[in-house]
């Protein structure tokens, strides 16, 4: 995410100090930044373990193969000197949430995927099928597609549930300009 439109993101959401800020498609984590600067406390879920742990290739420079050890939400929280505003990130689906129900945000913000440069899915298979209780453990679960009306569903219902009366929820919305001429 551009760093200007992050910062007209956290704007939009009247992030303050002390605020809880929740991006539920965290990625890199550049409105986790964003937020933090204008003094809230961010966290961040994401599908991907591996772009939460900077482990994946970068979207933007593809001639680059992999991410420098200091690629990571962790270490762009340090570099913007906001460590102590940073909660954690954590590997979630955003359609199982996992939240308590008394879990309140101040805002959510967030930009999902919209299965253009990274993959908009979900936990889930086509395959009706039980795991053991031997292979739970190391169960890595397949995924399926997350279209954008399930996407929109699920974070409008999730924003319904955990933001506090009067917060925000600022996410951008894809559109087709040619169905607008």
């Amino acid at each position: 995410m551009d760093p200007q439109l992050s910062l007209l993101m956290a704007n939009q959401a009247r992030v303050t100090s002390g605020d809880i800020i929740l991006d539920p498609f965290v990625g890199s984590g550049s409105l986790l930044v964003a937020a933090a600067q204008f003094g809230g406390y961010v966290l961040g879920t994401d599908i991907d373990y591996l772009m939460l742990h900077g482990r994946t290739r970068p979207t933007r420079i593809q001639k680059k193969k992999h991410r420098e050890k200091d690629e990571s939400i962790r270490t762009n929280m340090e570099q913007y000197g906001r460590s102590s505003q940073y909660i954690d990130a954590v590997v979630a689906d955003a359609a199982l949430p996992m939240w308590r129900a008394d879990f309140k945000l101040d805002a959510i913000i967030t930009d999902p995927p919209y299965g253009i440069r990274e993959a908009a899915e979900r936990i889930g298979s086509a395959k009706s099928y039980i795991i053991s209780e031997h292979h739970l453990p190391g169960h890595i679960p397949s995924k399926v597609e997350y279209g954008l009306p399930n996407i929109y569903m699920d974070l409008l219902s999730f924003a319904a549930r955990h933001l506090r009366v009067g917060g925000r929820l600022v996410s951008w919305v894809p559109i087709v300009r040619y169905y607008y001429y």
